[in-house]
């Protein structure tokens, strides 16, 4: 047993990781570590990882998540592809360069070493005064008297190691002195300095002077990030090489692995000394390492890992590719779609020009309806390889049922379908491939009939199969309408808090890009369309949603033919996935709008939800992502979309189509994960508002009221529909009570935001009572929330008689809660329930049979 055992020297993160890979492996190991505790240190520090994240991963066991890691952050931040680190010249302020930071992390060293020494074998109190070795079995001796053997022993005890003593000698495993020491300062200094600073990067702050003084960023040594690679590229050569129980495979798998470790660790250390003193030299600052390389991995020869590669030479690699891909499959066979999806990026990471992982990939997102990624994999794909027919097919019939499905439009799925019939166009076809080179030409005469009458001006047009929500019902004087009369009215009384602001100004914007729209015209190859429609329209909808409407049944084709014109003319990122607009976007700032507009139309007008939530969605990431890059850019030249009010806005309108993409999935897994990311953003987006000076209402009401009280308003009503979801799927009855009531207050809240005359006003109040009569609540309590009710019904028929809530039975159910007060006023007076009685609807029995009734106030 004993030559088979490892002996880890030092409980740190590398001997840790080490002892991780083993264990994963079955090799026998122990740690010893010469601290009688895990921490017995007082102070902690921090730590950077900057390219070794995915060796990371690949070190640790299932149990020790990705989540888990994050979760050891000094900041509270989600790493990103996008993260970079700013340099800043000390002297003017101005920016000397932004280096590339993808997906780095600033752990805090004893919460990550803490969290991967979770199961390991570890003696403390094991300090190392002796190694001696026979060439079979080594001996380690401690301080203590005891002694432990064991076939290999590494030394993982840090820069003072005593194990590279024993191995080199005293003279040999010296330290080398360097001029320079590095000081680290804690200071305090007042909230307003502190956000000033947090204003320059959301991580750290780096910056140096002409006169030598620099903040933070000396050195360049990474030692943990070379140390995380070590032990990765240990793992890959045992994976390979040993044979469980076999010696001489051991031995073999360490012979492979040395000589790259060394090589490795010599640049690493000489680049560093050579960084640390160019940093210090302010005419060598901008050749230095740090400038010209970043946090990255400076590549050194062939087998030395790549940032974020797992695998330290070819064939490794592409065994390893080949594995991945073929548990890819299996998953995909399976319909373990998303498990998938994360084996064929695996492989994607370590091969990012093989055309069939990306095509793969691209298989799995149409397979959950991904299509916007789905179609950028599948594209990715045919740009390495111009003759996969799979990748062609797999991109057309992404766009066809991204958009064809969306709005009818033509967006490229022809031209798709015939490089996928001409890649088959060849002879010596197998019978599977002439099956499927038939199933390519069906697919392309459909999309060529499809496209033949999108441009058909004289094609009909059923309007009435078009949904309530954009028909116009011609018939009634409208919201809009009569809100635009009440303005006057409303400036003379100095009354900036009502909805009549919001919907005439949404509607000012809506008719502006109305008549536009309806003004576009196209004569044979000819067309004339004026621009800015879609973001008037955007605009308009983003304000106050109710503002959409139809009235004119050749509207929508209109609208399709302005959509598409639009695009082509500014090249908008119409079907372009997140990934594809980024690497686009520093060329070219984005002023589309288009994403929202898709979304909120497939939505409403078709109810598919999925396809509303994906679009708004990609929209919202490319709009935070814009914010993090352009950070320091002036908000006119960057654009409108990236402000924070306009987030807000398309946030509003996402958690909409999540809360119906809810309502309407099945799947339980997936309606919890629904559910959960429903509530992030609605936190997200009412800590947006509270932490924000607003402007005075009297200087914009429509403005404030819509970027401001609405997505508030909206943060606290999905608050209250999840504690109200969680109160359903309770059998706990005191847990039910207090999600009902915590439900309840959140609806109370969102109500109070909302103006008096608002519809949602009182049907936030009609759902906060609902909640709080679900289980029992003072009588006097519940009559005042209905009086409330009962004197915001007026002021919201006066605006919105007519509206898509008023279509859903909206009134019906304020009428079915009202009807209650006067029921309970009456038992109240009679002495049959007392003013701290708890009410609910199983306490009290209902004032009306099941049959229809009727309460003393005209709704109509």
């Amino acid at each position: 047993m004993n030559s088979n055992r490892v002996l880890i020297i030092g409980g740190g993160s590398a001997g840790f990781l080490t002892a991780q890979v083993l264990k994963k492996l079955g090799i026998p190991y122990t740690i010893f570590e010469r601290d009688g505790v895990l921490d017995p240190r007082r102070r902690d520090w921090d730590f950077g990882i900057y390219w070794a994240q995915t060796p990371l991963a690949s070190c640790l066991p299932p149990e020790i998540t990705e989540e888990r890691v994050t979760v050891t952050q000094v900041d509270d931040l989600t790493p990103s592809a996008d993260d970079t680190c700013p340099i800043y010249d000390a002297s003017t302020g101005e920016t000397m360069i932004v280096l590339p930071t993808p997906f780095a992390m600033r752990l805090q060293r004893r919460k990550f070493v803490n969290l991967i020494s979770e199961g390991l074998d570890v003696k403390y109190g094991k300090r190392l005064v002796g190694v001696e070795t026979n060439g079979k079995i080594v001996t380690a001796t401690f301080e203590d008297g005891t002694k432990e053997q064991g076939g290999l022993l590494i030394g993982a005890d840090g820069a003072h190691s005593k194990v590279r003593d024993f191995l080199l000698g005293p003279e040999k495993s010296a330290l080398k002195r360097n001029p320079l020491v590095l000081t680290y300062v804690t200071t305090t200094l007042p909230e307003e300095a502190i956000a000033q600073v947090r204003k320059l990067h959301n991580r750290m702050s780096v910056a140096f002077h002409p006169a030598g003084i620099f903040t933070f960023f000396g050195d360049r040594g990474q030692g943990l990030n070379n140390a995380i690679l070590d032990v990765a590229s240990l793992q890959a050569a045992l994976r390979e090489h040993y044979k469980p129980g076999d010696t001489e495979s051991f031995k073999r798998a360490l012979e492979l692995y040395e000589p790259d470790v060394w090589k490795r660790g010599r640049e690493a250390v000489i680049l560093s000394d050579e960084n640390s003193e160019e940093v210090h030299n302010w005419d060598k600052l901008k050749q230095s390492s740090l400038f010209k390389h970043g946090a990255k991995q400076r590549q050194a020869h062939s087998s030395t890992f790549l940032v974020g590669k797992t695998c330290p030479t070819k064939d490794t690699k592409k065994g390893r590719i080949d594995k991945l891909k073929e548990e890819g499959n299996k998953l995909f066979a399976n319909k373990d779609f998303k498990a998938a999806i994360a084996k064929y990026t695996e492989g994607i990471t370590l091969d990012d020009k093989n055309a069939v992982l990306y095509a793969n990939r691209a298989a799995c997102k149409l397979s959950i309806k991904q299509y916007l990624d789905a179609a950028s994999d599948a594209s990715l794909a045919t740009e390495i390889d111009p003759r996969y027919a799979k990748a062609w097919a797999r991109l057309a019939t992404a766009q066809d049922m991204a958009f064809i499905q969306a709005l009818k439009q033509p967006v490229g799925s022809v031209y798709s379908w015939r490089k996928a019939v001409d890649a088959l166009s060849k002879g010596g076809l197998t019978e599977a491939e002439k099956k499927q080179k038939a199933e390519y030409e069906a697919s392309l005469a459909r999309a060529k009939k499809d496209e033949a009458y999108f441009w058909d001006t004289n094609k009909p047009f059923d309007y009435e199969k078009m949904s309530a929500f954009a028909r116009t019902p011609l018939s009634h004087k409208l919201s809009w309408e009569i809100a635009t009369e009440m303005i006057p009215q409303l400036i003379r009384e100095g009354n900036c808090k009502s909805s009549a602001w919001t919907i005439a100004f949404a509607y000012n914007r809506f008719e502006e890009a109305n008549r536009w729209i309806m003004q576009n015209s196209i004569q044979g190859t000819f067309a004339m369309v004026k621009l800015q429609c879609i973001e008037k329209l955007t605009n308009a909808i983003i304000t106050d949603m109710r503002v959409f409407h139809v009235s004119d049944p050749k509207w929508f084709e209109k609208f399709e033919h302005q959509m598409y014109l639009e695009a082509q003319s500014r090249q908008a990122w119409t079907h372009a996935a997140p990934e594809k607009i980024k690497k686009e976007a520093l060329q070219r700032l984005a002023k589309e709008s288009s994403w929202v507009v898709f979304g909120f139309l497939d939505g409403g007008m078709r109810h598919n939800w999925t396809s509303e939530a994906q679009y708004i969605g990609r929209a919202i990431e490319i709009i935070k992502w814009g914010r993090r890059v352009w950070a320091d850019v002036a908000h006119e030249d960057r654009g409108v979309i990236f402000r924070e009010t306009f987030l807000r806005g398309v946030q509003t309108l996402h958690m909409e189509a999540v809360i119906k993409l809810y309502s309407a999935e099945t799947n339980r897994k997936r309606k919890k994960e629904l559910l959960e990311e429903l509530l992030a953003e609605a936190d997200e987006v009412i800590k947006s508002v509270e932490s924000e000076a607003p402007p005075p209402y009297a200087t914009d009401p429509a403005f404030f009221i819509g970027h401001y009280d609405y997505p508030r308003g909206q943060g606290y009503a999905m608050k209250g529909f999840y504690y109200n979801e969680l109160a359903k799927k309770t059998t706990d009855k005191t847990e039910k009570t207090e999600l009902c009531r915590k439900s309840g207050f959140l609806y109370l809240d969102a109500a109070e935001i909302f103006p008096e005359d608002d519809e949602r006003h009182a049907h936030f109040l009609h759902v906060a009572i609902k909640n709080m009569m679900e289980v029992a609540t003072p009588v006097t309590f519940i009559l005042t929330l209905m009086e409330r009710l009962r004197n915001a019904v007026p002021k919201m028929l006066k605006i919105w008689t007519i509206s898509p809530l008023a279509t859903a039975n909206r009134d019906e159910s304020i009428r079915s809660t009202l009807s209650w007060e006067a029921h309970l006023r009456k038992k109240l007076a009679e002495g049959k329930v007392s003013e701290e009685y708890g009410a609910s609807f199983s306490s009290v029995e209902s004032p009306h049979p099941p049959s229809a009734f009727k309460v003393d106030m005209d709704f109509k």
